[in-house]
């Protein structure tokens, strides 16, 4: 450390010397590096209110990239207020009305050129208010630094904390390895995910395949279908997690293995923190409210789209404003609750005869409301449902068509048809 120059200077100092190694000693540092930068920017000797001026902007703009605790902020204000008021320089002089008028006239139409540097067609012509004082004024410049959002320090003091490689509090792994590496290690809460896909190409079957992960993450998951009820979706449950066909579950045709294997899928999924809902209700509302009873909720998955009944009150239109509707009252859903919210839709608007049969954001339909709201916007694309015998059997491509926070593209998964089972291809897990 250089020699103290002031009184305070020699306190903070001592200060410095007497802490301990630890957040503390680093604060008092950083005050006394910040001493020395104001030292440095305002020296003590008067100086014109120009230059005055240019000095407290640069150190508002240097002090404004540091990360500087809320009390130290306070004393650095104060500190500005005093250097401010105590600066040497002369008052702005003040105009009237008439004489702004007469600067026009001569000036350009800014009031607060000087006529040496006007840029208007009347440059050459002098005013005649040159003489003695200076016929132009600088109005003060007054800097206003609005205070920091508490959110902003929040993210800020979460980034301080948080490891390289860490997973944060509001991010939630799907359980597929290569889909949490384009989505930036899974998807998030408060956001609106809809998962499309032709009929029959397995969006149901993923829905609850990533809703199995989740759980078993120890996440708390909602299921909202509209097709199956709780037995119904227990059983493709066990189909997925125990590698059975559900026709054998049915008929009871299972050797040694299966019957070994559903017991050990049927132990891992008791305890899990999945609840499974009906979606029908005779309108919105009363189907979200129960949700009230579950608590610590992570992810709510809504099975399908198409199906969620209309808001309470609202006269019947068409399906697509009806649809429309209810997908900005699920993202608000989202946003209430705290939770990410997977939505299962189907595409109106896909034709599967047209030369690439991949689904796009056009597909999704309903005025383009799924293009405007959700976050993230998944397709399902199995070429063998097109094109039988020319591609591998099982091959799923899900798109990532829409990433408000992140990029697009696509992953592989493998869908193990007679189990309605996906799996990641090219990072299998289990």
């Amino acid at each position: 450390m250089t020699g103290a120059t002031t009184a305070s200077e020699v306190r903070l100092i001592a200060l410095i010397a007497e802490a301990a190694r630890g957040p503390e000693r680093d604060g008092l540092f950083a005050l006394w590096l910040v001493l020395r930068a104001a030292e440095g920017l305002l020296p003590p000797t008067p100086v014109s209110s120009r230059n005055h001026r240019r000095r407290l902007q640069a150190l508002q703009s240097r002090l404004a990239t540091l990360a500087l605790p809320a009390p130290l902020q306070r004393a650095l204000a104060a500190a500005r207020q005093h250097r401010r008021s105590s600066a040497r320089s002369p008052p702005p002089e003040r105009t009237s009305s008439l004489r702004r008028l007469r600067l026009r006239r001569w000036c350009c139409p800014s009031l607060w050129r000087p006529p040496g540097r006007c840029w208007g067609r009347k440059r050459a012509r002098l005013s005649p208010l040159r003489r003695g004082r200076p016929a132009y004024i600088y109005s003060p410049v007054t800097t206003r630094r609005l205070a920091k959002p508490a959110s902003l320090e929040s993210i800020v003091e979460r980034v301080d904390q948080q490891r390289p490689g860490e997973i944060t509090g509001d991010t939630i792994p799907t359980g597929f390895p290569s889909v949490d590496k384009l989505l930036g290690a899974g998807v998030r809460r408060r956001d609106l995910i809809v998962l499309g896909g032709d009929i029959g190409a397995g969006k149901s079957a993923l829905a609850l395949g990533v809703a199995l992960r989740v759980a078993q993450q120890g996440l708390g998951v909602a299921y909202l279908s509209g097709e199956m009820d709780e037995e119904r979706l227990m059983e493709r449950a066990l189909a997925i997690e125990g590698r059975v066909m559900v026709d054998e579950l049915r008929s009871a045709r299972l050797n040694e293995q299966a019957r070994a294997s559903i017991g050990g899928a049927a132990v891992r999924l008791r305890g899990l923190p999945l609840a499974v809902l009906p979606l029908a209700a005779p309108d919105l509302e009363t189907a979200v409210e129960r949700l009230d009873v579950l608590r610590q909720l992570a992810v709510v998955v809504v099975d399908y789209l198409q199906l969620v009944p209309a808001p309470a009150g609202r006269p019947p239109q068409t399906q697509d404003e009806d649809t429309a509707l209810v997908l900005r009252r699920l993202k608000a859903l989202a946003l209430e609750r705290q939770v990410a919210l997977l939505v299962v839709a189907q595409l109106p608007r896909f034709d599967a005869a047209r030369a690439n049969p991949r689904p796009n954001l056009d597909d999704f339909g309903h005025l383009g409301a799924i293009k405007q709201h959700a976050d993230v916007a998944l397709t399902l694309f199995r070429e063998e449902m097109y094109n039988p015998g020319g591609g591998v059997d099982g091959a799923t491509e899900l798109i990532v068509a829409k990433n408000r926070n992140g990029p697009t593209g696509f992953v592989d998964l493998y869908f193990y048809r007679r189990w309605m089972r996906f799996e990641d291809m090219l990072d299998p897990d289990r």
